[in-house]
């Protein structure tokens, strides 16, 4: 890996090969087809506004997806989501998460399907929302029999995941104007407001999101997960409570993964270190004034852990798939979360890497401990950005010119190792395949509702579903 000096670092040289077309990348996923036109994507910078309830996009009257979008949806849910409301990740042991229930909520509210709505809340609100201080819900639930999709088990982790709180919040406020359910907004502003309190926090001005209330800080830096980043439901949030400071998370946000820059293709990693020169408060004093935040009645971030306590590195999940079996890449990867780190060795390491070669730390890194790569993670960035109205030029270029490099080959890879420049070579799924598209169509300023999704098929995996339906969304400027 290659990358400039200076605390600003994090970028690697560029290879000076131009992005190819849109055409070329199409030819290369063999989804050069279009469909019926569709609205464009709010443009950067452009506001948004959400429609009162039971008028415009959040109508049952007009609100109506197509065809394609409406039978991938009708094959999650009958997959994936059980009689009780448990969406079931069936490839990895049948465990539940917060994020695949945040999913199976939106995609709901977006179907008109207010019964699966209220089962998939139901069992989310009873089983995960049951932190004792907060009403964060906790990530991850293990069944009994891991062999089986029953609704016998337990949370086994109780930290929560930022993006699957983000996510059921935005659910909770569309199903509110959507089905003129005053409670649906209740609990969104509450959820939001926790979100807020626990995992957002202001270093050196930038304001930064953990993926978890506990595990992600470090002496003078934090971990941050890129991907977590739901820009569509930050921006929702931030209209719900009127509160500026969800769009300066979000800008600031975008602007980060506009910088984390690494390996040969200048791309995003799924995990990324951010150091900071500001120093930390004292856990009890950290919270964030109205008049600090800008906006009239905000509560700022308070830290997670007491000073000097050890972090739980095994926080936050990552989405559950198998990254291929390069030589270079891991056999595995799953959504028990990144490896255990040792908070003490990781700070000597950090200092061991700049002041012995008397360069400075880059503010932007690679954290020790956490695969160092773009993959099952990071595929959500560009969705993201596209999604939210926050795609430019620069932000695209990375994916169109990782993924244009294959031009031609038998596959397109879904993962590389950003310290090596290795990647997988088998076909990426159709969740893949259809950001993939619609990265290509953003990057050549095509009406996104033009193109047409790859072919889901009948044996998709719940995350390959999952990121299927929502490049159905996002192809529309559903928010």
């Amino acid at each position: 890996m290659t990358r400039t000096d200076g605390p600003t670092g994090g970028r690697a040289d560029r290879t000076g090969t131009p992005p190819p077309s849109r055409r070329g990348l199409l030819r290369l996923l063999g989804a050069g087809a279009l469909g019926a036109a569709g609205c464009t994507l709010a443009r950067p910078g452009e506001s948004r506004s959400l429609p009162p309830a039971g008028t415009g996009r959040g109508a049952p009257t007009d609100d109506v997806r197509p065809a394609d979008w409406l039978a991938g949806w009708a094959q999650f849910r009958d997959r994936f989501i059980t009689p009780a409301g448990r969406v079931v990740d069936v490839s990895n042991k049948h465990v539940s998460h917060s994020e695949g229930q945040g999913y199976a909520m939106l995609f709901a509210v977006a179907a008109n399907d207010r019964d699966t709505f209220d089962r998939v809340w139901g069992w989310t609100r009873a089983t995960l929302q049951s932190r004792p201080d907060d009403a964060l819900l906790s990530w991850r639930w293990m069944p009994d029999d891991p062999d089986a999709a029953g609704d016998m088990g337990r949370v086994d982790d109780p930290n929560n995941a930022t993006d699957g709180d983000l996510l059921v919040a935005w659910a909770l406020t569309r199903a509110s104007q959507r089905w003129s359910e005053p409670s649906y907004r209740s609990d969104a502003v509450t959820l939001a407001g926790d979100i807020l309190r626990l995992t957002v926090l202001e270093r050196d001005g930038v304001l930064m999101m953990l993926p978890g209330v506990d595990g992600f800080r470090r002496d003078g830096a934090v971990i941050l997960n890129p991907s977590y980043y739901v820009f569509p439901a930050i921006d929702a949030l931030g209209m719900l409570t009127g509160d500026a400071i969800w769009q300066r998370l979000s800008a600031n946000g975008a602007d980060l993964i506009q910088e984390a820059r690494f390996g040969r293709w200048n791309l995003p990693p799924d995990w990324l270190l951010v150091r900071y020169q500001e120093a930390d408060p004292p856990a009890e004093t950290e919270t964030e004034t109205a008049e600090d935040a800008g906006t009239d009645d905000a509560a700022g971030p308070a830290e997670a852990n007491a000073e000097g306590a050890e972090p739980d590195a095994t926080a936050g999940p990552e989405p559950d798939a198998d990254p291929g079996a390069t030589a270079d890449a891991p056999a595995e990867d799953t959504a028990d979360g990144p490896p255990e780190t040792d908070t003490e060795a990781n700070t000597e390491a950090d200092a061991e890497t700049g002041a012995e070669a008397g360069e400075p730390l880059p503010r932007l890194d690679l954290p020790e401990g956490f695969e160092p790569a773009f993959g099952f993670n990071a595929i959500r960035i560009p969705l993201n950005l596209i999604w939210g109205g926050r795609q430019t030029p620069e932000r695209l270029e990375p994916f169109i010119t990782f993924w244009g490099h294959f031009d031609g080959a038998r596959f397109t890879p879904s993962w590389t190792d950003l310290t090596k420049d290795t990647v997988t070579v088998y076909e990426s799924n159709p969740g893949f395949q259809a950001v993939f598209v619609l990265t290509s169509a953003a990057w050549d300023d095509w009406t996104l509702g033009t193109v047409t999704l790859p072919d889901l098929g009948d044996d998709a995996d719940y995350y390959a579903s999952a990121l299927w339906l929502q490049v159905g969304l996002a192809r529309e400027g559903w928010v």
